[in-house]
């Protein structure tokens, strides 16, 4: 993950708390993707059943992932510690069903001894306020991005991402046992995916963001 690359992913399936992102004053991205920048607008979408859930992110404006056009900074890239999304809250009654079926399977343990689901190798990329404001209000300047603002804008709201999270997600049986039935790979991707909508691998994936919301052109 170089500096330059984007920024935002969703799986933040930590979603920990009150099924937040599983980082403080993030935005979960579900399912998680690719192709948001800092710096670029949004228009976030939010099931209608979840209200307090994770968003789909809609590009409105576009920009490149170094935003050398603009003329600012690149986004610095940080290192953020290994989410593990078995521990998750949004993903409670799931592991709890698997859980039931370890030991009806006379396992012993739970299901995070036999299964792994993480965010490795996650990164997060900022762009300070100053920097953020450079970008918009150059964008504004483009007559089209003004027109697709506005209109975003008359029907809800538009979003300037000004930090983004991005890893590799990973899903994989952590033991060499003959596992079926209900503790297949297959079954338990299935119940976990009962809870959301959910990747189970991919690299460079956004799975969470900051953003800021933009009342108005201003420009």
């Amino acid at each position: 993950m170089k500096a330059f690359i984007p920024a935002i992913m969703a799986l933040s399936l930590s979603l920990a708390g009150c099924q937040t992102a599983p980082l403080p004053g993030a935005t979960s991205i579900e399912p998680p993707t690719k192709g948001v920048y800092v710096g670029g607008l949004y228009k976030p979408i939010r099931d209608g059943r979840r209200r307090s859930a994770p968003v789909n992110l809609i590009r409105i404006c576009t920009v490149s992932p170094t935003l050398a056009e603009f003329g600012v900074p690149a986004p610095e890239g940080n290192e953020v510690s290994d989410i593990d999304l078995l521990v998750s809250r949004k993903l409670s009654a799931s592991v709890s069903l698997l859980n039931a079926a370890v030991a009806k399977a006379g396992l012993s343990g739970s299901i995070s001894d036999y299964y792994e689901y993480k965010i490795v190798n996650a990164a997060s990329y900022e762009l300070g306020l100053a920097d953020a404001s450079v970008v918009y209000a150059k964008l504004m300047k483009n007559a089209q991005c003004r027109r697709q603002v506005d209109e975003e804008l008359a029907e809800g709201k538009v979003v300037q991402v000004t930090k983004a999270y991005v890893g590799d997600i990973v899903f994989r049986r952590k033991t060499g046992l003959d596992l079926s039935g209900d503790l297949s790979t297959k079954a338990v991707q299935a119940t976990l995916s009962s809870s959301t909508d959910l990747r189970f691998s991919g690299k460079g994936m956004i799975f969470a963001f900051v953003g800021k919301t933009k009342t108005g052109t201003g420009y």
